[in-house]
């Protein structure tokens, strides 16, 4: 699946994890984010971007 977003999320990404958003990322970049995940989740594939304060 082909995932398209705006090249200026990656100055909020953890560099060295794959999709991660720092903490410090701005809420509506990762309410977006969230809802690209869930659009992911509704063909039953893994979540797309991933974010610092979960728990894995």
């Amino acid at each position: 699946m082909l995932i398209d977003y705006p090249y200026e999320w990656e100055k909020y990404m953890i560099e060295g994890k794959i999709r991660t958003f720092r903490a410090d990322t701005p809420k509506g970049i990762v309410d977006k984010a969230k809802v690209i995940n869930n659009h992911v989740a509704e063909v039953g594939c893994k979540p797309f971007f991933h974010f610092e304060n979960e728990k894995n």
